[in-house]
C-alpha cells in the first residue's frame, strides 16, 4: 500500500500545491470504512497533502457506496456531487470498454512499479483520461492512476488446482477477470464488495475475488472463507484519483 499512496500522492500534491485559497475536496474512494487501506490512507495520505499544500487544501475521504455506489463516481464527480473519487476503475468495465483492460490486466504486471511507469510514463494517465472523457463528456479531470495491491481470493472450499475452479461460484468484478474466471471453467458472479461476506457466509458463492489478503482478514472473510489464495491470479486493480474539471480548473495556476 505504501508504494500506491505515495505513487499518487506524489502526482496529485505537485498539481494541488497551486490552490490560492482553502479547499476541502470530498473525495469517495472504493475501500470499505473498516479497511485498513482506508486507514492508512486517512492517517497518512491526506497530513501529508495538508501539510505540503500549506493547509489550502484538504480532503474528506469517504468510504465505498458512501454518496453513490462505486460504478456511479465518474457521474457524480462529473456532476459535482462528489469533487473526486479514489477509486478502482474495474468498477467501470460496464460504462466504457477500456475500463475492462486498463481496470485489472490479469496477471499483466509483476510488481507495482510496472504498473506505476506505465501510468507516469507509459501513457496510462492520457488513457485513462480519454476513458474518462468518454463517459463523463470532459468533465473529470484523471490526476493520477496507480497499481493497488496484489488480491487475494478467500475461498470456503480448497482452491489449489486449476482443475479446483471448474464448476465453483466466484464472486467477480466485470469485464476481464469475469471472463478469466469463465474460461477457467468457474461461473462468475457480480456481487457489490459490501455483500461479499454475506455472500461467502450463506454459501451464495465458493470464492471471492475481493481485496488486499490485509483487508480480508481485517474484516472477518477468513472466518467464513478460511481458504484465501494469495498471491493469486489475479494481479494488481488499477486505482484512479480524480478531481471535477471545474474544481480543478480553480486550484490550478491558470483558474
Amino acid at each position: 500500500m505504501k508504494l500506491v499512496a505515495t505513487a499518487l500522492l506524489a502526482a496529485s500534491v505537485s498539481a494541488l500545491a497551486t490552490a490560492s485559497h482553502a479547499e476541502n475536496l470530498s473525495i469517495q474512494t472504493s475501500f470499505n470504512a473498516g479497511d485498513f487501506s482506508t486507514q492508512y490512507l486517512t492517517e497518512n495520505w491526506l497530513p501529508k497533502i495538508e501539510k505540503m499544500t500549506d493547509g489550502r487544501v484538504t480532503i474528506t475521504l469517504t468510504p465505498n457506496g458512501s454518496v453513490v455506489p462505486s460504478r456511479e463516481t465518474p457521474e457524480a464527480v462529473a456532476a459535482g456531487v462528489l469533487d473526486g473519487d479514489f477509486t478502482s476503475v474495474n468498477y467501470f468495465a460496464g460504462l466504457e470498454p477500456a475500463y475492462a483492460i486498463m481496470g485489472d490486466l490479469i496477471s499483466g504486471y509483476d510488481t507495482p512499479e510496472q504498473m506505476i511507469g506505465f501510468c507516469k510514463d507509459g501513457g496510462g494517465e492520457a488513457m485513462m483520461q480519454k476513458a474518462a472523457d468518454a463517459v463523463t463528456g470532459g468533465e473529470v479531470k484523471v490526476v493520477a492512476c496507480g497499481p493497488y495491491s496484489r488480491e487475494a481470493l478467500p475461498a470456503r472450499v480448497p482452491i489449489r488446482t486449476f482443475e479446483d475452479l471448474q464448476g465453483k461460484k466466484i464472486r467477480s468484478p466485470e469485464g476481464l477477470a469475469a471472463a478469466v474466471f469463465e474460461a477457467a471453467g468457474a461461473s462468475p458472479v457480480s456481487i457489490p464488495f459490501s455483500e461479499v461476506f454475506g455472500a461467502l457466509e450463506k454459501g451464495i458463492v465458493d470464492a471471492a475475488d475481493a481485496s488486499a489478503y490485509v483487508n480480508n482478514d481485517a474484516t472477518g472473510l477468513h472466518d467464513v472463507a478460511p481458504y484465501p489464495l494469495y498471491p493469486g491470479i489475479h494481479s494488481m486493480p488499477s486505482m484512479q484519483f480524480t478531481i471535477n474539471k471545474a474544481k480543478w480548473d480553480e486550484l490550478s495556476e491558470d483558474g
